[in-house]
């Protein structure tokens, strides 16, 4: 049975909000520099704030994806889900980062066992459990479970059991054929 990749969590050099206060920020000191070098014809020039936040928006970057610096992929192996860790080969992570090249780290952790004896909330409990170590390892950086969370409490481990010891039979019917 091949490992799938089941979740992708990214971990963010910080939060869409912290993002936004640093954009404000930015954006009052570009909105200064304006003001300095126009002079008087600043506000003739810039009637409207939309034209001055469209040209700082070609300055300034988005959040989505630009912010990411590491990403933990949760994989489906037999009957164990497992984190393996990227990272961005970097001496230190910041704000903006051109050029990012991702590495594979390595696993991070067993997250959750797909045992017979473990109902859905048991399996939903240890990923819940992963995701808050996550955070605790990644405290100075935004940690992004959401999709994970939100997908969740749909998701029937129970069939996916099912699946999984279907598939680990037909593994081992065609080793027994093959000897």
């Amino acid at each position: 049975m091949e490992s799938k990749i089941l979740f992708t969590i990214p971990i963010y050099y910080r939060s869409f909000e912290e993002h936004g206060k640093e954009y404000d920020k930015r954006f009052k000191d570009f909105k200064q520099r304006k003001k300095k070098t126009w002079g008087e014809l600043f506000d003739k020039e810039y009637k409207s704030q939309l034209k001055l936040d469209l040209e700082f928006q070609n300055y300034w970057y988005s959040w989505s994806y630009t912010q990411i610096i590491k990403y933990v992929e949760i994989h489906l192996e037999h009957n164990i889900l497992k984190a393996y860790l990227h990272s961005v080969e970097a001496k230190r992570f910041r704000a903006i980062m051109n050029r990012k090249i991702f590495k594979y780290v390595g696993k991070v952790a067993d997250v959750a066992y797909l045992k017979p004896y473990y109902n859905d909330e048991e399996i939903r409990e240890q990923i819940y459990n992963f995701i808050n170590e996550l955070r605790s390892s990644y405290k100075r950086y935004y940690v992004d479970s959401s999709q994970v969370e939100n997908l969740l409490p749909y998701i029937d481990f129970t069939k996916l059991k099912l699946e999984i010891s279907k598939e680990i039979q037909k593994i081992l019917n065609l080793s027994k054929e093959s000897h």
